[in-house]
């Protein structure tokens, strides 16, 4: 019954409005872009934005979301559909996780808040990969505890496709403190860890391989084994430079970055925590020992990356919840009948939350997003369109696959690891010119009596529009959002 009304109140509240806000760019745009492309191409193994190759990520997520394309259409709720639902399973899973760990209240205490969670819902409501980590590292714990093995390592072969050894930084360091906290290494023997592996290898390895078979004159295995693992993961070794360097380049943050973005990430279950430590010791028992070492595990091994993304730690949503959620009904059981109303100051708290997200306004004009534009691109599909020193990935996903110019764009298609050049110049031709790269080049287009588009960041527009000015070249200002702006060389706004 409890799963019932979880899966319920989760579905209405996550599905809930999915598709309204168009495609965020950046990653979430290149995510949908490249399924989309796999579902129209019918490549299923090679993942392509806009014909170029693009081995950022592995292909589950493309697949999952390809799918959902199939079944649903192209959209931004097919799109979000695969991700929404891995929220949903998740967090039928941390039910069952406080159910095996403690007893059904405290799992269904732990789901609610869980499901209240700022970072979770925020991941919930669009297309990640760590959404899809958040799952798979809670099955394989899941199936941990209850010594279903098979299945353990089944889900770690599923997590590699999603997102390489993301999910391996959550689970083997806090299984490898737990046991060792427990004093109880030899559980090892039992966990078949010989032929556990051989099968995550089995389910994992294949598409690594045919990839990199298929383009080993580029030697593809290097760029996944140094440029992505070793640059991401160990930057210190000097010899993983020439496979990330001036490639991959991502935000850096301190080390204490995750640390003082929990309150804010999860605070529903921090404030649970903070209101009733008094009431525990966490280290009696080994559940709590087992919740503690997947929570500081992995947040001390992550802040240690100098690469800091705040979904990198949604997985943390889970071992949280659970430990608050230990703490309330600890706190409730202690109260007398009389005063256990607090149960329902508990629900109606929640029942805010609920409230509030469903009368979550349209506010796409605060977003990054190519739909905004969408009106103005869909009236005049014979134009032209020009990306000025900005990258818009989604553009072809609203355009019926239109694909546009770029104009001194140091990372076209957002395929970081695009000087690799895993495709042939030729590929590129009518949409990346590579002799295209000043204000020069763009005003040579916008001369030309081709209806044209472009699209610039807010800081370029002053120079544009005096460069324009000096040449007696006519541009119209169309629409602006939260980082972007769309120009033209005719009046947009007359139809």
């Amino acid at each position: 019954m409890n799963s019932l009304v979880l899966l319920l109140i989760s579905s209405s509240l996550i599905l809930f409005k999915l598709g309204t806000l168009g495609l965020l760019e950046t990653s979430e745009a290149r995510y949908a872009e490249i399924a989309y492309e796999m579902a129209k191409s019918g490549d299923w193994l090679t993942p392509r934005i806009w014909h170029v190759t693009d081995f950022q990520k592995p292909p589950f997520v493309y697949w999952a979301t390809a799918l959902s394309y199939k079944i649903f259409g192209p959209s931004e709720f097919a799109a979000r559909f695969p991700a929404a639902l891995c929220a949903i399973l998740a967090l039928l899973v941390c039910y069952h996780l406080g159910k095996t760990l403690f007893n059904k209240r405290v799992g269904f205490y732990a789901a609610l808040l869980l499901l209240a969670s700022p970072l979770y819902l925020g991941a919930s409501k669009i297309l990640n990969l760590d959404i899809f980590v958040l799952l798979c590292v809670a099955l394989m714990f899941l199936m941990f505890l209850k010594n279903r093995y098979f299945f353990f390592y089944f889900f770690m072969g599923i997590s590699i496709l999603v997102k390489g050894p993301m999910a391996l930084f959550y689970v083997i360091p806090t299984l490898l403190i737990f046991l060792g906290l427990t004093q109880n290494f030899s559980k090892l023997k039992k966990m078949y860890l010989v032929p556990g592996f051989l099968l995550c290898l089995f389910i994992s390895t294949p598409w690594f391989i045919w990839e990199s078979i298929q383009f080993k004159d580029k030697e593809l295995w290097k760029f996944f084994v140094y440029g992505q693992v070793g640059g991401r993961f160990l930057p210190f070794i000097k010899a993983f430079e020439p496979y990330y360097k001036n490639k991959i380049l991502l935000p850096t943050k301190p080390f204490y970055y995750y640390f003082s973005i929990l309150w804010p990430s999860f605070f529903p279950s921090i404030l649970g925590l903070i209101s009733y430590r008094k009431e525990l010791n966490f280290l009696k028992t080994p559940q709590t020992l087992f919740l503690l070492s997947w929570l500081f595990a992995p947040l001390i091994l992550l802040s240690l990356l100098s690469v800091k993304q705040p979904l990198y730690i949604v997985s943390l949503a889970v071992p949280l919840a659970l430990l608050a959620a230990y703490s309330l009904n600890h706190l409730i059981e202690r109260l007398p009948p009389s005063e256990r109303i607090l149960r329902f100051s508990f629900l109606f708290f929640f029942v805010l939350i609920f409230v509030g997200h469903f009368l979550i306004p349209h506010y796409e004009h605060h977003t990054k997003s190519v739909k905004a534009f969408s009106p103005f691109l869909s009236a005049h599909s014979d134009s032209k369109i020009v990306l000025y020193q900005v990258v818009l990935r989604a553009i072809p996903f609203y355009t019926n696959n239109k694909r546009p110019i770029y104009i001194n764009t140091r990372d076209p298609v957002g395929s970081r690891h695009f000087d690799l050049m895993f495709e042939p110049p030729q590929n590129y031709s009518n949409y990346f010119l590579l002799n295209y790269h000043n204000l020069d080049s763009l005003m040579e287009i916008v001369r030309m009596p081709t209806k044209t588009f472009v699209f610039i960041g807010h800081h370029e527009w002053e120079n544009i529009l005096k460069a324009a000015s000096e040449k007696n070249i006519p541009l119209f200002f169309c629409h602006k959002i939260r980082k972007y702006m769309l120009i033209s060389n005719f009046n947009c706004l007359a139809e």
